[in-house]
């Protein structure tokens, strides 16, 4: 009986001192050798997980989750096999920008195919930031004769020794030489450099955050093979609103700036017009809004009233005895006290010659 009993008690000694162990063997069944902790991340971007395992079993699984700062899952990327060492997996679209958690937890398959209960192999904490837009200010089209100016400014977190510049065609493209001034950096694309049997190309920016992750920003632009826009005059050329070059040729039937007229009558003194429409550019005259009909200067004036037959003379002879009349007025309407005066100083006159001539005579 007292063999019995020491050798129960030596196989629980023996258990008591195993389950430590194994317990420890579990709680390090591995480590997280990668990302470090810390690391900076964003959404899209390729986050290489990798681990290392104490024992590893040929169905032993690792899943790969996200949690937040209260524990949470966010996200899970599923069970990866444990003895691949590692894997590539995606920062989750759309993630709020902040700290996560990532976890490996390793799973064990039983002898009779479940699933034991995981055991974490490790825990990192990585910052999921939001990635950096740069926004590439340029005209949407080009045509084809014509350089393209681009310009963007860099957004908080940029750093600016890693800028640069590209344009990409389908199967070609090469680098632009950035110029910044003021925080503003610009570049010219040569039409040179346009493939002719292209309908389009990408003007590329690439750069870097702070923390050093790369990203792009992508701008299309049309290539026009042909101007557009604009509208031909008579006296000028249409101006493609892409370039702003003159193309074509003038358009006769089309008055830039038509100039409105109204009718006014003529008098006696002015003359007057017709109502008309005249073209400051090239000068012509025209009868109507649309300037169909074309006429000289000449047809628009309407000459002075003219007077009527006689009025004219009567009336220069009525003035004519009106200014007579009081040219002779002296003060006095009374005419016959006028000839009495003038037979007066006559018969003096004549009174005076003769005493004159009886006293030569004596």
């Amino acid at each position: 009986m007292r063999k019995r009993f020491l050798s129960i008690l030596f196989a629980l000694c023996i258990m008591l001192c195993l389950v430590p162990v194994t317990v420890f063997a579990e709680e390090n069944a591995g480590e997280i050798l990668g990302p470090n902790d810390g690391a900076v991340y964003h959404s899209g971007d390729v986050i290489p997980v990798r681990w290392t395992l104490n024992t590893i079993k040929a169905d032993d699984k690792m899943t790969v989750e996200l949690l937040d700062q209260s524990g949470s899952q966010n996200h899970s990327w599923g069970d990866f096999r444990a003895d691949l060492g590692g894997a590539n997996i995606l920062v989750p679209a759309g993630i709020t920008p902040g700290s996560y958690i990532l976890r490996c937890t390793l799973k064990h398959l039983s002898e009779d195919a479940v699933t034991e209960p995981g055991v974490v192999c490790g825990e990192v904490t990585i910052l999921v930031n939001t990635v950096p837009e740069i926004a590439i200010s340029g005209a949407d089209r080009v045509c084809n004769t014509q350089d393209y100016t681009f310009s963007f400014t860099l957004p908080e977190g940029v750093k600016s020794d890693s800028i640069s510049a590209g344009y990409e065609f389908k199967y070609i493209g090469s680098d632009i030489s950035l110029v910044e001034q003021d925080g503003v950096y610009t570049g010219t694309m040569k039409a040179a450099w346009y493939d002719k049997t292209a309908e389009s190309f990408d003007i590329v920016i690439y750069a870097r955050t702070e923390n050093g992750f790369g990203f792009t920003a992508r701008k299309t632009v049309t290539i026009l093979t042909e101007h557009t826009g604009g509208t031909a005059t008579c006296m000028h050329k249409a101006v493609c609103e892409v370039c702003k070059a003159e193309y074509g040729e003038n358009n006769p039937s089309r008055h830039g700036n038509l100039i409105h007229v109204d009718a006014k009558a003529s008098t006696a003194v002015s003359e007057g017009n017709i109502e008309y429409w005249y073209c400051s550019e090239c000068g012509k005259y025209f009868a109507d809004p649309a300037a169909e009909k074309e006429i000289t200067k000449e047809k628009t004036v309407i000459e002075k009233l003219k007077n009527s037959p006689g009025s004219g003379d009567k009336k220069s002879k009525k003035a004519a005895i009106t200014k007579t009349e009081k040219a002779a007025r002296t003060g006095d309407r009374s005419n016959f006290g006028l000839w009495l005066a003038l037979l007066f100083v006559s018969g003096c006159t004549i009174a005076s010659i003769a005493i004159v001539y009886r006293k030569k005579k004596a």
